[in-house]
């Protein structure tokens, strides 16, 4: 790998090398759910196709000491903790996770940084080019098996010098191409919901079943204690066929908010009172792996102290220290997010890529705990419902789920839980993802959705409603401004209609376009992220004249967290 890691390039350089890594993944997607559902097959020839690649690549894996970590909602977050910890510990941690939010080398972090693109460009191609040159495959890799062995092939690069690797579940666990590793030296599994549906099963125990293929007979376990009663029977029965250690499945309690030893509270690097319970999970995962990791080492402390951190007893195997830190440092973009809004003094963009029906609600929650503590530097105890900028918070909201999904469902947690605080949002936006052009197709009607949820039905589009601030709709001879179709946008008015009918079941009425008037929430739907970052800049700038700020939650999809993120000019600390 030396002769790749000692090139030196410029930016351009890494644009064109990312884009030649696009260009080859574009080649392996399962574009359809008929594809995807074609692709299940039984875990032995997962594990057989996933081996027979490995064995083209030459690759090594005896040595490598794995964490494994399935789940609905916070595995990302439980993994970032994990890293964190044991980075701070001194290890060499490597750590393989999806989606990306702005570029595909995310995926593999090492060190706590995303893998630098010379280095992930390196090991992209070896992998590429070695297995299309194989002539003992019948095919290559699907997208995401494909960047499993990448992550692999740097991972047991020796150069690399990787002392732990944290592996992300992709969709379930069981099929998951990442579930090659018979003695993992831990597993964890995060709070199960519904999510993947057409692939998983349409009922929690079917997920759950999914999630815990991952336990492993004489591997120890560990979930969140808040798991529902049907998953987590379904976990404690699996672990208990697969005897894992203690043929028992250990749960975790969330960690205190005040430490026991210090009467301090323990602070955390990822916000929401959800993080603490994913916390408590990767401080178990990363506390076995250290016991491991020092008795292979014959480096375990004699008669230590026991430390309780957060209410757990998890300091013998640690530098206590270092593990405080580590918890208060742990980063992972995208997730409960506070960023600075370009152009603008105070106010603030809240990204969170929630996108289900739980995590959107305790995405809302963490918002709430933002506008409320936002009130108080402002000195403005007023709610936010009326347009009278003097001083006076606004309240903006950027939304989109996948098509397929439904954003009522969604939307109405989102709603609830800012109602319930009596904050009114004055501006709504819906965007497209960057990667796609207006959509033009609608799995569900605004009817349809009002019915399943019992809303009133919103008044119908007005002739102008168009696409606003240009954009890569198709021009026409449509009624909207600027020439564009009235199909385009189709999934964006639908959420926006949706947004519609929840606030009149609230009482608040809405209006399209940029002359909301007092009590009403203002619509919009752009055609680009970038677009819509400028449209909630140009909306705060009146607040801001008249001493006031905007708060505005970005949710409803981890690729518009990561879209919007690239707009408003995040960019992922350089590694080191």
């Amino acid at each position: 790998m030396s002769d790749a890691a000692n090139t030196g390039i410029s930016g351009d350089n890494e644009g064109k090398m990312l884009d030649e890594c696009y260009e080859c993944l574009n080649k392996l997607m399962s574009k359809t759910t008929q594809q995807l559902q074609e692709a299940v097959m039984t875990r032995d020839q997962i594990v057989k196709e996933m081996e027979t690649y490995i064995s083209a690549l030459e690759l090594d894996l005896s040595k490598l000491s794995v964490i494994h970590v399935a789940g609905t909602k916070g595995k990302g977050s439980t993994c970032a903790f994990v890293e964190s910890i044991l980075r701070g510990q001194g290890l060499k941690t490597g750590l393989f996770s999806s989606p990306h939010l702005i570029h595909i080398n995310e995926r593999i972090q090492l060190g706590g940084s995303p893998c630098l693109v010379k280095v992930f460009h390196y090991h992209f191609f070896k992998v590429w080019n070695t297995l299309r040159a194989s002539k003992a495959l019948k095919k290559m890799p699907r997208y995401f098996q494909f960047l499993t062995l990448v992550a692999l092939h740097a991972f047991a690069d020796p150069d690399l010098h990787v002392d732990v690797a944290i592996l992300e579940t992709g969709v379930g666990g069981r099929l998951d191409a990442t579930n090659i590793f018979e003695k993992p030296v831990v597993t964890g599994i995060t709070k199960i919901g519904y999510d993947h549906m057409n692939v998983l099963g349409s009922t929690l125990d079917a997920i759950a079943s999914e999630k815990a293929g991952i336990l492993k007979s004489g591997v120890p376990a560990y979930t969140c204690a808040s798991q529902e009663p049907l998953a987590a029977k379904t976990l404690s029965k699996i672990a208990g066929e697969k005897k894992v250690l203690g043929s028992a499945i250990m749960t975790c309690p969330p960690l205190e908010k005040i430490d026991p030893l210090t009467k301090c509270p323990l602070e955390l690097g990822l916000a929401g009172e959800h993080q603490r319970e994913n916390a408590s999970l990767a401080l178990a995962l990363a506390n076995t792996f250290m016991k491991n990791w020092l008795k292979k080492a014959s480096l375990a402390p004699k008669d230590a102290k026991e430390y309780k951190i957060g209410g757990r007893d998890y300091g013998r195997h640690f530098d206590i220290d270092r593990l405080r830190k580590s918890l208060k440092d742990t980063r992972w973009p995208g997730r409960c997010q506070i960023l600075a809004l370009p152009g603008m003094k105070r106010s603030k963009l809240c990204i969170d890529g929630a996108h289900t029906k739980d995590s959107c609600a305790r995405a809302a929650e963490w918002f709430v705990s933002v506008v409320e503590a936002e009130k108080e530097l402002l000195g403005d105890d007023r709610a936010s419902n009326t347009n009278e900028k003097h001083k006076t918070l606004g309240i903006g909201l950027v939304y989109m789920c996948g098509v397929g999904r439904d954003p009522a469902e969604q939307l109405i947690q989102i709603f609830q839980r800012t109602q319930a605080m009596n904050i009114q949002f004055n501006f709504v936006y819906s965007c497209p993802f960057d990667w796609d052009k207006y959509t033009t197709k609608c799995p569900d009607t605004v009817r349809s959705l009002c019915e399943k949820h019992k809303l009133p039905m919103p008044p119908p589009l007005p002739a102008n409603t168009g696409v606003e601030g240009g954009g890569s709709a198709s021009k026409g001879g449509g009624s909207g401004p600027q020439g564009y179709v009235d199909n385009s946008g189709i999934w964006q008015k639908t959420i926006l209609q949706t947004v519609h009918a929840i606030s009149l079941k609230h009482g608040r009425n809405c209006a399209w376009g940029s002359d909301a008037k007092a009590n009403t929430t203002a619509l919009k739907y752009l055609p680009s992220s970038r677009a819509t970052v400028e449209a909630v800049a140009e909306a705060s700038s009146s607040f801001e004249k008249e001493g006031g700020a905007t708060l505005t939650l970005v949710t409803g999809s981890l690729y518009l967290a990561g879209n919007v993120l690239n707009a408003a000019g995040f960019e992922f600390g350089a590694q080191t």
